[in-house]
């Protein structure tokens, strides 16, 4: 999976290596695993003067260049499951459009007020994804009779300062593999248990 583009201001050279690794594994399961989207303007730091008026445009913008990156994903194989799961990033959309339902008018996107989350908003359907649902939702990926084969994937909501500890405590706290997002440190991080261990 992959999580934390943060379009715009993703970069374009680890977009092409992820598309690289997609089109050369062919995965079974592919997580887009929240913060795909930053929404600069959707968050409670965010100061007006940085778009000048530009709001609706950039909003716009935003939406137009994560369609794109996205179709740019190879054509799912046969069996292949795609979860989409949001992160905080994307849960900053929903909150703009709570606080200021007008926003509907401004950005002049009429698909927008027919959408009840981003999912919709992208028709995220047509690129082969299933909804975990609103943040801070994740998802399991289960193994065939074996539970130390079981994954939980989230983009996660704690960061700690050492990125280990916020994938071990999450680890703990579901009692199973861990993979997730948000901290966008590398951290690994195993515990031993009879019987096997936990990633």
């Amino acid at each position: 999976g992959f999580s934390d583009a943060q379009v715009p201001f993703y970069d374009p050279r680890a977009w092409d290596v992820t598309l690289q690794i997609l089109t050369d594994l062919k995965p079974n399961i592919l997580v887009s695993n929240g913060d795909f989207f930053d929404f600069p303007s959707g968050s409670l730091k965010f100061s007006p003067r940085s778009y000048k008026g530009k709001h609706p445009e950039a909003f716009r913008d935003q939406i137009t260049l994560g369609r794109g990156l996205l179709a740019q994903l190879p054509k799912p194989v046969e069996g292949q499951r795609r979860i989409w799961n949001d992160g905080n990033h994307e849960w900053r959309w929903f909150r703009l459009l709570v606080h200021d339902p007008q926003i509907y008018q401004l950005l002049q996107l009429p698909e927008l007020a027919s959408a009840e989350n981003l999912f919709q908003l992208l028709n995220l359907a047509q690129y082969g994804f299933e909804y975990s649902g609103e943040y801070p939702n994740g998802t399991w990926l289960f193994g065939i009779g074996d539970p130390t084969t079981d994954v939980w994937v989230e983009h996660g909501y704690i960061a700690s300062k050492h990125a280990g500890y916020t994938g071990q405590r999450l680890r703990d706290e579901r009692g199973a593999n861990v993979v997730m997002g948000h901290v966008e440190r590398l951290a690994l991080n195993w515990r031993q248990y009879v019987g096997g261990r936990w990633l």
